[in-house]
């Protein structure tokens, strides 16, 4: 057996040469070199050198790299794009806000070659500007029956932030969101992250803002509502020469807010319209936010613009001369030792003043026109006549009327 396999030993060994030669030659082939082209993103490395010199920047185009790997297939097929890394050095900005994008193998990356295209990161700086914003505490939902959002407060206030200048001109408010829907207790929130919304109230991208905290806390106290009357007063009179015709208050009740105790202590709310100097019909709103008592809000509608709608109407006072038969006139406090003889003319013609329809029902009987002689002697006098307080126009100047007063003693005689 053993003079078998010694036999041609060295032919056997040229076959066994030319088969690995043969197998060497058929691997190769299969596993010839190729290329595979691979898409990354690209990552900024030094920007703290621009920021240290007041300097932000904006990416305008090349947020990502491709570059042409190039490897044998068996080596290739186990590589991905997290195999490789594209960055682009901002230290090494040009003065045309562009930089050539380096990419490069990771360290466990072996046997291939990296053809990278012309990859270009362009940025354009700007100043870097800070500035600070309130922090607006914004709700969704309702709240239980009866009861109303009090003083809201978020911690902080402020917010600083710090962008460039374009960006941060162009941030219109900075807000959280709180849920109260249900709320019938005090509410509590920690650690809600701050929105940004440009001047066209879209929420806007932040990857480039830094801001001085990230996050805010809420409170909102809840207090209870109440409905209660409404109560005009008026002060003042309308312009000389014109009265008041009607006032009207279409508004009877109002829902506020408070704690309990302040609650209790509010009946009604009192509101004021002054009249004073008008000459036509007044149609004005009396805003609540001028009257609300201390604690107390409103809890229906906008404080800004809700209040109860007045409308005052005026006319101006007209005048009318009327005849009043002596007759008609009443002799007031006579005194039983004197007669009285009203003297001159059969009538006394007087102008009276007032609104148009009072003016229209005046009659000499309803003017109810008098004097007082309370106190004089017998003689011949001059008294001023008045009329009735009661009626609702008014004498437009002052009139005498001539009495004679005699003892009645002599007129017995």
């Amino acid at each position: 057996m053993k003079k078998k396999l010694l036999n041609n030993i060295g032919l056997k060994l040229i076959s066994v040469l030319v088969a690995m030669l043969i197998w060497l030659v058929i691997t190769n082939i299969d596993d010839a070199t190729t290329t595979e082209t691979i898409t990354l993103p690209i990552q900024e490395i030094n920007a703290e050198d621009l920021e240290s010199y007041g300097i932000t920047y904006e990416v305008v185009s090349g947020t990502t790299a491709t570059a042409t790997i190039k490897g044998r297939p068996s080596v290739l097929k186990n590589l991905t794009a997290d195999d490789f890394v594209a960055t682009a050095d901002l230290s090494n900005l040009s003065v045309t806000g562009a930089v050539m994008v380096d990419i490069t193998a990771k360290d466990y990356v072996r046997y291939v070659e990296i053809i990278p295209d012309n990859n270009v990161y362009k940025v354009v700086t700007e100043k870097l500007v800070s500035k600070q914003f309130p922090v607006n505490v914004k709700t969704r939902g309702n709240v239980a029956t009866g009861y109303y959002l009090g003083e809201i407060k978020s911690t902080p206030n402020l917010i600083t932030i710090t962008g460039s200048e374009t960006k941060i001109n162009s941030i219109k408010e900075v807000a959280v969101e709180v849920d109260v829907t249900g709320c019938s207790a005090n509410i509590s929130k920690e650690g809600l992250t701050p929105v940004v919304y440009s001047l066209n109230g879209e929420v806007m991208e932040t990857d480039r803002l830094t801001f001085d905290s990230k996050s805010v806390d809420v409170s909102i106290a809840m207090l209870r509502t109440k409905t209660v009357p409404v109560e005009i007063e008026y002060q003042g009179e309308p312009a000389e020469g014109y009265a008041v015709v009607s006032k009207e208050c279409a508004t009877t009740e109002v829902l506020i807010a408070g704690t309990k105790t302040d609650l209790d202590s509010v009946s009604s709310i009192k509101l004021v319209c002054d009249i004073s100097g008008i000459k036509e019909k007044l149609e004005t709103t009396i805003l609540y936010k001028d009257f609300l008592p201390a604690n107390i809000y409103l809890a229906e509608g906008d404080l800004e613009t809700t209040g109860a709608a007045v409308t005052v109407n005026v006319e101006p006072y007209i005048s009318r001369t009327v005849s009043v038969p002596k007759e008609n006139i009443t002799i007031q406090n006579e005194s039983e030792q004197y007669s009285y003889t009203l003297d001159g003319n059969d009538t006394v013609d007087v102008t009276v003043s007032g609104l148009s329809s009072d003016i229209a029902a005046v009659t000499p009987e309803n003017l109810k026109a008098f004097i007082d002689v309370n106190g004089l002697g017998a003689g011949e006098h001059s008294v001023l006549m008045n009329i009735s307080d009661k009626t609702s126009v008014k004498l437009q100047e002052n009139y005498t009327v001539t009495v004679w007063i005699e003892n009645k003693d002599n007129n017995e005689n």
